[in-house]
């Protein structure tokens, strides 16, 4: 089948804006899933520095100090936006656990000796998780804590926002 003319102009025409509007969707999808991400990975780090800030250790124990920290409510309710804790010994070990895991335990990965950023579920909960390795004095790892933060509030946000892209995508080329 051979095109006239303007028929090949409004093809190509076409075309090029189909594809410079996916180009342009997908840099909005990516930017807002990277600030998304990187705004709970920011949360989990402000965790870990206040947890670190009250851990002391002993060779190969670790000392949890009383923390008023452990005591707010994100650590002991399952809420909308719960704050998850857990610190293990290198046996995967429970040393201590915040309330609102209740019977759940955060599987530690023991290959990880930085600090590592997953997503997961608690509780048939989206959430993200950050791992952390406990050195002593010496350097040598003696444990592992695991933050864990809610991200049903980006999972929402990511999912509305491709379906609006989705939509859009025919509308604009129509246009």
């Amino acid at each position: 089948m051979i095109l006239k003319f303007k028929n090949r102009i409004a093809l190509f025409n076409t075309l090029a804006v189909a594809f410079t509007t996916a180009l342009v969707f997908l840099a909005i999808y990516s930017v807002v899933y990277k600030t998304a991400y990187n705004h709970l990975d920011d949360d989990i780090l402000l965790e870990k520095e206040e947890v670190f800030s009250n851990l002391d250790w002993h060779r190969d124990s670790i000392i949890i100090n009383k923390m008023p920290e452990w005591d707010e409510a994100e650590h002991s309710q399952v809420e909308v936006n719960p704050t998850f804790l857990q610190i293990t010994n290198l046996k995967d070990g429970v040393i201590f656990r915040s309330s609102n895991l209740l019977d759940d335990q955060m599987l530690s990965n023991p290959n990880i000796n930085q600090g590592t950023f997953y997503n997961g579920k608690i509780n048939n909960q989206r959430v993200r998780l950050g791992q952390f390795s406990i050195g002593n004095e010496a350097g040598v790892t003696i444990g592992k804590l695991t933050i864990a933060v809610s991200q049903q509030e980006s999972y929402t946000i990511l999912n509305n926002l491709i379906w609006v892209l989705l939509i859009s995508f025919p509308l604009v080329l129509l246009i």
